[in-house]
C-alpha cells in the first residue's frame, strides 16, 4: 500500500514532516509550567503571525467572562490590582510588572494562552491533527503543563480548537484566581524569602528528605514538604513562605559548605502540595469552571502520560477534576513523565513548547544518555525551524 504521505498532496505537508517520514522520526511532545514569563513569546506570535485574531479573541472572552462572575469581581482589586488586559500587554501598553505577572491569577492563564498559540499557529502551517497522531508518540506536561498536554492530545482543529481554547482558558483562569485569592499564608515580619517554594540542587531525594523530615521534627509540627522532582538531583520543597525562610536559616551555613544550591521559585502559592492546597483544590473541583468540562480520556488521540505515577489519560473518565487536582495537590516527578521517551527508542525529537527553556533543561538532564533532539518550539529559533520546514537543522 502507498505510504498515505505520498498520497496526499505533497505541497501540503511540510517540509519538516516530510523529513521527518523519510528520516523515520517520532516525536516526544511536552509542555512546561509555572515560573517562565509568557509575554514576549505570545506577543512574538500575535506580531508575526496573521491567523491569531480568532484565537485571541477566544482567549480574552473567556478571560472577560471570569471577570463578569459576581465572585471574582468582588475580589478583583485584590487579587488583579494590575488586572488582566491580554490585549493592551500584547499592544505593549500597561504591562504589569513581572512579579505580578508570575502569580498565578495571571501566569495559570497566560502562559496555557501561548502555549496554545503556538498550536495554533502550527495547525494553520499544515500541522494538522492527522500528522501529529502520525509523529506524536506522546505529550506529557510539566504541573500546570499537563493542561496545555491534554489540549494538544485531543487533536481539535479550528472553531472545534478555538471551543478548547475556551473552555481550558476559562477553567485555569477560575483556578489561578481561586488559589491567589484563598492562599493566605501567615504572616511575618522577615520578608527576605517571598515565595513559598524553593528549588534546592546538589541532593539526591532520599537526602533532602531526611534534611526535611529533621527539620519539621525540631519544629515539632509539619512545615515543609517535598513536592516536585525534576531530576535526581534538583528537587523542590513547599511550604508558607516564613517556614521557608526558618529552614534556609537553619540550613545556610550547611549549605553553603557542602556547596548546594537553592533559589526561590518565582510562584505564590506552594503547588503539589496536598496539607496546604487540599481545601482549596476541591472548592475548585465543585466549581462548574470544571464540573461542567466534559473532555474524557478516550477523547485523546495522542498519549498524555501523567507526571504522578506515568499512567496514560487515555485510560481515564472524566480529566478536568483529576488534572485539577495533581496540578494543585500532587507530588511531581518529571523522571515518571519522561517514562515514554526513555523506553521508546523510536522518539528521535522532543519539541517542547515552553515557556522559556526550563523544562527542556529538565528534559535534557534526566534523559541522561538517551539521545534526541531538543526543539524549543516556544523560541524564535525553534519556531523558525518548524515554519521553515528544516528538521535537519541544529538549533
Amino acid at each position: 500500500m502507498m505510504n498515505t504521505l505520498m498520497m496526499m498532496n505533497k505541497n501540503s505537508i511540510p517540509k519538516f514532516l516530510r523529513e521527518a517520514e523519510e528520516e523515520d522520526s517520532r516525536f516526544f511532545v511536552q509542555f512546561g509550567g509555572q515560573g517562565g514569563y509568557f509575554l514576549s513569546e505570545l506577543e512574538r506570535l500575535t506580531s508575526t503571525q496573521n491567523c491569531m485574531g480568532s484565537f485571541i479573541d477566544a482567549s480574552c472572552d473567556a478571560i472577560r467572562d471570569l471577570f463578569e462572575r459576581p465572585d471574582v469581581r468582588d475580589e478583583r482589586s485584590r487579587v488583579y490590582p494590575h488586572w488582566f488586559h491580554l490585549r493592551d500587554w500584547l499592544r505593549g501598553r500597561n504591562i504589569p510588572p513581572e512579579e505580578a505577572m508570575s502569580g498565578c491569577q495571571i501566569s495559570f492563564a497566560g502562559i496555557l494562552i501561548t502555549q496554545l498559540a503556538h498550536l495554533w499557529v502550527l495547525q494553520h502551517h499544515g500541522f494538522s491533527p492527522d500528522e501529529w497522531a502520525r509523529f506524536a508518540r506522546a505529550s506529557t506536561g510539566h504541573s500546570q503543563g499537563i493542561a496545555a498536554a491534554v489540549a494538544f492530545g485531543l487533536q481539535r482543529q479550528g472553531h472545534d480548537f478555538l471551543q478548547v481554547t475556551y473552555d481550558f482558558v476559562y477553567w485555569l483562569a477560575f483556578a489561578g484566581f481561586y488559589v491567589a485569592a484563598n492562599y493566605k499564608p501567615p504572616q511575618v515580619s522577615d520578608t527576605a524569602v517571598k515565595c513559598p517554594m524553593t528549588a534546592i540542587f546538589g541532593l539526591r531525594l532520599e537526602e533532602l528528605s531526611e534534611v526535611v523530615n529533621n527539620f519539621n521534627t525540631s519544629k515539632g509540627l509539619h512545615l515543609l514538604d517535598i513536592s516536585l522532582q525534576n531530576g535526581e538531583k534538583s528537587i523542590i520543597v513547599t511550604g508558607h513562605p516564613g517556614d521557608m525562610l526558618e529552614f534556609r536559616k537553619s540550613h545556610r551555613e550547611e549549605f553553603v559548605k557542602r556547596g548546594l544550591l537553592w533559589t526561590e521559585v518565582a510562584v505564590t502559592a506552594p503547588f503539589h502540595n496536598e496539607r496546604l492546597l487540599r481545601e482549596i483544590t476541591e472548592n475548585i473541583i465543585q466549581d462548574k469552571a470544571v464540573s461542567g468540562l466534559s473532555y474524557h480520556g478516550s477523547d485523546l488521540r495522542i498519549p498524555v502520560i501523567t507526571f504522578t505515577d506515568g499512567s496514560n489519560l487515555q485510560t481515564r473518565g472524566t480529566i478536568p477534576a483529576y488534572l485539577t487536582e495533581i496540578m494543585l495537590t500532587k507530588p511531581l516527578n518529571w523522571l515518571t513523565a519522561l517514562r515514554p521517551l526513555i523506553e521508546d527508542d523510536s522518539i528521535t525529537h522532543v519539541i517542547d513548547f515552553g515557556p522559556g527553556q526550563t523544562s527542556a533543561s529538565f528534559t535534557k538532564a534526566a534523559a541522561g544518555s538517551r539521545e534526541f533532539t531538543i526543539l524549543n518550539a516556544a523560541s524564535r529559533a525553534g519556531l523558525a525551524r518548524l515554519l521553515t520546514n528544516n528538521l535537519r537543522r541544529q538549533q
